[in-house]
C-alpha cells in the first residue's frame, strides 16, 4: 500500500468511475485501474464492484474510505502545522486584544517571547471583541484576547476565565470595616459610583440590579480610573470589575469587597478552529493563561 494507490482510491470513490478518477488525477484509465487492483491485492478485499453504473463501493470499501479520509485529515493538519512553523519563523505574529488588557496583561505575556523572537515582528491589533473574532475567522490574526461574555461559538476557546464584580470602598467609610459582601440593592441613592448601563450589561448583572444602579448612582462612567478617582474624592464606594482593578494598581487607600449580586464577566483566548497556532503564538497563549490564573488566585473576600 502506498500513497499513489490511496490517491487513486479516493479519486475513483469521489468520481464514481475510473474515467472520472483518471480525470481528477490527470492520469490514464489503465494506470488508475492498475493502482486500484494493486491496492485491493495488498489489503485482501475488493473496494468496488464494477457495473453499468460505474464503480460502486463495497461495504468494505466504504469502511476503508472512512479510514483513508481520517488519515488525510491528519496529513492536512501536519501540513498546517508545518506551514504555521514556517510562517512564524521569519514572519509576523498577529495578536488581537480588547482595550482593557492591551496595555497590561498582553505586554506582560509578551515578555517571554522577547529573547526568542528578537528578529520576529509581532503585531498587536486592539479592538472590540466582535471585530477581533471576525479577524480571527478571516485569518488576519493568529489569536485574540476577548471578553468571555461575547458569542464564542464560531471560534476555538484556548483559555477562558470568569470572575465577579467588586466594590471598592474608601478606607474610613462605614462599609470598609465589614467583611460581608456588599448588597447593591441596599445602597442609598447618591451614596455610590458605578459603571454605566452598557458596561453593567456586559458584566451580566440582572436587569433589575442594573436599573437600580443606574437610577441611584451619584456618578456613572465607562472608565475605571475615573470611577476610582471619583470614589476617593467623594469618599463613595465604587462598583467596578475585578480585572481592571487587578491590572491597573488603583486600589491604594481602597478596600475591595465582593458584591452580593451575581455578575459574570471574564476573558477568553480564541483562535480559528482549523488553524494551528505557530509556536510563538502558542507561547504567548501559555504565558497569558499563567499570568491571568495567578492574578485571580486570591480574590477579594
Amino acid at each position: 500500500m502506498n500513497m499513489r494507490q490511496l490517491e487513486a482510491f479516493r479519486a475513483v470513490f469521489r468520481a464514481g468511475s475510473v474515467s472520472g478518477g483518471a480525470a481528477l488525477l490527470h492520469t490514464s484509465q489503465p494506470s488508475l485501474s492498475r493502482l486500484i487492483a494493486d491496492l485491493e491485492a495488498s489489503i485482501g478485499f475488493a473496494l468496488f464492484t464494477r457495473g453499468r453504473r460505474g464503480m460502486v463501493p463495497t461495504i468494505e470499501g466504504r469502511l476503508f474510505h472512512e479510514a483513508v479520509e481520517k488519515s488525510y485529515l491528519g496529513m492536512e493538519r501536519l501540513r498546517d502545522t508545518a506551514r504555521g512553523i514556517a510562517e512564524s519563523r521569519d514572519g509576523e505574529i498577529a495578536i488581537g486584544s480588547i482595550p482593557s488588557v492591551a496595555q497590561s496583561l498582553v505586554p506582560r505575556a509578551l515578555t517571554g517571547l522577547r529573547d526568542a523572537s528578537s528578529n520576529r515582528r509581532i503585531h498587536i491589533s486592539v479592538g472590540t471583541a466582535p471585530a477581533l473574532i471576525n479577524a480571527v475567522l478571516l485569518n488576519d490574526i493568529h489569536i485574540a484576547v476577548v471578553g468571555a461574555t461575547v458569542t464564542l461559538q464560531d471560534v476555538e476557546i484556548v483559555f477562558k476565565i470568569e470572575f465577579d464584580g467588586v466594590c471598592l470602598i474608601p478606607e474610613g467609610h462605614p462599609l470598609a470595616g465589614s467583611g460581608a459582601p456588599v448588597d447593591i440593592m441596599e445602597l442609598d441613592a447618591g451614596s455610590f459610583v458605578s459603571y454605566d448601563r452598557q458596561l453593567l450589561e456586559v458584566m451580566r448583572y440582572a436587569p433589575s440590579v442594573i436599573d437600580h444602579i443606574v437610577a441611584n448612582a451619584a456618578v456613572t462612567s465607562n472608565s475605571t480610573p475615573t470611577l476610582v478617582a471619583v470614589s476617593r474624592a467623594l469618599s463613595k464606594p465604587a462598583i467596578v470589575e475585578q480585572l481592571a482593578i487587578k491590572t491597573t494598581g488603583l486600589t491604594e487607600g481602597l478596600v475591595a469587597r465582593k458584591i452580593l449580586q451575581t455578575s459574570r464577566h471574564g476573558l477568553a483566548l480564541v483562535k480559528r478552529p482549523d488553524r494551528v497556532l505557530p509556536p510563538p503564538a502558542q507561547q504567548f497563549a501559555t504565558a497569558f493563561q499563567n499570568i491571568v490564573t495567578r492574578l485571580f488566585e486570591g480574590e477579594p473576600t
